[in-house]
C-alpha cells in the first residue's frame, strides 16, 4: 500500500493543511468554530499522507510502474491510428515525470483510480481529447483535478463528507471523479475547444467547491446508468 510504504516525514513538514483565504474577514475570525475546519482527529494522518504524496516526485521503479499503468490504461482506448506514446494520452512530452510536479505521485494515483474504476468514461474522454477541433491534453487536465481536490480539502469543502465516510482519500477520489466528469460533460455539450479551457476550468472549480456534496451525489447516480 503506497499510503503506508512511503517515507513521507520530510514532505509532511511542509504541507499546507488548511486554506482560509477565500473567507471574508468575519468568517476568518470565527473559522475555528466552523464545522468545515473540524476534520475528525482520526483522519488527520490520512489527510497529511495524501497532501504529502502530492510533493513526491517519480523517484523509484515502483513510481515508474504506476506511470506505465496509466499509459497502458489510457492507450487501451486509443484508436489504432494514434501513436502509442505519452503525448497521445495528454502528456507534454515523452518524459512524463516533469508533468506531475504540481500533484506528485498522488496525481498519478488518482488518474489510475479513475481509469480503472470508470473505464467507459476514460475511453470517452480520451477520444474527446483527440478530436481535431476539441482536442486537449487529457493527462495534464486530469492532474489539474487532483489539484482541485486538494484545494477543496484544504478549504474545508470536503470535511463533512470525510467525517461521514471516515475516509479522506475515498472522498477525494469521488470529488475528483465528479468534478472531472462535470467538466468533461460541459466540454462535450458546449463544444468547447482549447481557447475556452481556462474559463471553463474556473467556472467548474467554483461550482464544484461550493456544491461538493450534491456534485458527488449526482455523479454517483449518473454512473449507475452508464
Amino acid at each position: 500500500n503506497i499510503l503506508q510504504a512511503e517515507d513521507l516525514s520530510k514532505e509532511k513538514e511542509t504541507i499546507e493543511r488548511e486554506d482560509r483565504r477565500y473567507l471574508n474577514i468575519l468568517q476568518q475570525i470565527f473559522a475555528g468554530c466552523m464545522t468545515r475546519f473540524k476534520l475528525d482527529k482520526n483522519l488527520h494522518n490520512e489527510r497529511d499522507i495524501v497532501l504529502a504524496l502530492m510533493k513526491v516526485k517519480i523517484k523509484n521503479d515502483f513510481h515508474s510502474s504506476l506511470l506505465s499503468r496509466i499509459l497502458d490504461a489510457l492507450l487501451s482506448h486509443a484508436p489504432p491510428r494514434e501513436p502509442k506514446n505519452w503525448i497521445t494520452i495528454g502528456f507534454q512530452r515523452d518524459s512524463p515525470e516533469t508533468d506531475i510536479r504540481g500533484t506528485g505521485i498522488f496525481g498519478v494515483l488518482q488518474i489510475l483510480f479513475f481509469a480503472e474504476k470508470y473505464p467507459a468514461l476514460t475511453g470517452k474522454y480520451l477520444l474527446m481529447s483527440l478530436d481535431k477541433i476539441q482536442q486537449f491534453p487529457l493527462a495534464i487536465t486530469m492532474f489539474s483535478f487532483t489539484a482541485l481536490s486538494a484545494q477543496a480539502l484544504r478549504e474545508g469543502r470536503l470535511t463533512t463528507m470525510c467525517n461521514s465516510n471516515m475516509s479522506v482519500i475515498n472522498v477525494m477520489n469521488l470529488f475528483y471523479a465528479a468534478s472531472l466528469h462535470r467538466y468533461m460533460a460541459r466540454w462535450e455539450r458546449d463544444k468547447l475547444d482549447i481557447t475556452k479551457r481556462h474559463e471553463a476550468a474556473e467556472e467548474n472549480s467554483r461550482y464544484c467547491k461550493e456544491n461538493a456534496k450534491a456534485l458527488v451525489g449526482d455523479f454517483l447516480k449518473q454512473v449507475q446508468q452508464i
